[in-house]
């Protein structure tokens, strides 16, 4: 069985470095660790295995059994528009990609590039930033449905409320259920009742304002309630486009740059769907501008965590133990072999 691993295809400058590939290819992989927690497969790397046999004992087998038990697909589709691909024999996996996405992904990423990365700039007022990332998320969104099979608005700001579930759980109301049921068995039916209140109101985000404090508890265990009210948000955009190409222009360090780019936006969540998309390409592209690793999840209970929190402290420690997690593992891909010279003799 033998895989072959493509470092030049749909994917611009950042991922083509080998190493670079590797990471996000193993940070596309799940796993399940001795504590039956779903990790990375670069997490376990970085914090369970020394050393290439017991990698090898640890990773390539597990692909091996996915391979052999076709499970590969569903592995790969797990962490969307977070890996790369993969290419055995005629047959080509997207890892962490829909494969109706990666021509999407490449051109975000290239517009990127040419863009906003290039020297110089081509965005020199808040009016272009404002117009580059309303095109960035056409180009993220073309074709594409959300998880109700509804077309996502390319380039337009939202214009209703949004509630995402907390903790990543999905969009299925059972599952935000037994989340809830898990953080207070007592608040599961006021849950539901706070629920089907929204579901009636003609005005979903007047009616949150008008929650009681135990009431905006109650409903706060399932769904994150935190984002602007849509109404506000072509004025926050032009702040927000303002201050960032401010950044820009004063040389910000690009760690707090990133952290602050990525919080800003997940706060205004001016898009109905792909804020997620928008604000880690961003974020990345501020990180690679520095000359650090681009964002990667070792651990998505971690990424989640601090992105729910609002914290910015938070947040860029995060970023941090990334990079140094990054760092680390691309220190042990380049005492052993890589990962494609591993994969190419299974």
């Amino acid at each position: 069985m033998s895989a072959q691993l493509s470092t030049n295809i749909y994917f611009p400058t950042w991922f083509k470095n080998q190493n670079i590939f590797d990471r996000a290819l193993l940070t596309s992989t799940w796993l399940e660790n001795k504590d039956k927690k779903k990790v990375t497969a670069a997490f376990v790397i970085t914090t369970e295995l020394t050393g290439l046999p017991e990698r090898q004992r640890g990773l390539v087998p597990a692909i091996q059994h996915l391979y052999a038990e076709k499970m590969i697909s569903e592995l790969f589709n797990q962490q969307k528009g977070r890996g790369l691909e993969v290419q055995s024999g005629n047959h080509t996996y997207t890892l962490g990609i829909d494969s109706e996405f990666i021509e999407n992904r490449q051109s975000a990423l290239t517009f990127v590039e040419e863009n906003l990365l290039c020297s110089p700039s081509k965005i020199t007022t808040p009016k272009e930033m404002e117009q580059f990332i309303c095109k960035l998320h056409s180009l993220f969104a073309k074709d594409l449905v959300n998880s109700s099979g509804i077309p996502i608005p390319p380039g337009n700001y939202r214009d209703s409320i949004i509630l995402l579930p907390k903790d990543n759980v999905g969009q299925n109301m059972t599952k935000v259920a037994e989340n809830v049921q898990k953080k207070d068995r007592n608040a599961v039916v006021p849950f539901l009742t706070l629920v089907k209140r929204i579901e009636k109101s003609k005005d979903p985000c007047a009616t949150l304002k008008q929650f009681t404090e135990e009431e905006a508890r109650v409903f706060s265990l399932g769904f994150d309630t935190l984002y602007m009210d849509w109404k506000e948000i072509p004025a926050a955009m032009t702040k927000f486009c303002e201050e960032y190409l401010r950044k820009i222009q004063a040389e910000t360090d690009p760690l707090d740059l990133a952290t602050w780019v990525h919080m800003e936006l997940i706060n205004i969540h001016p898009f109905i769907d792909l804020n997620g998309h928008i604000s880690r390409t961003l974020a990345s592209a501020e990180l690679r501008r520095g000359n650090l690793s681009p964002i990667f999840i070792f651990d998505e209970n971690a990424y989640v965590k601090a992105q729910e929190r609002r914290d910015s402290a938070e947040f860029k420690a995060f970023l941090k133990r990334t990079i140094n997690l990054s760092a680390k593992l691309e220190k042990i891909l380049e005492t052993e072999e890589t990962l494609q010279s591993v994969l190419v003799r299974c």
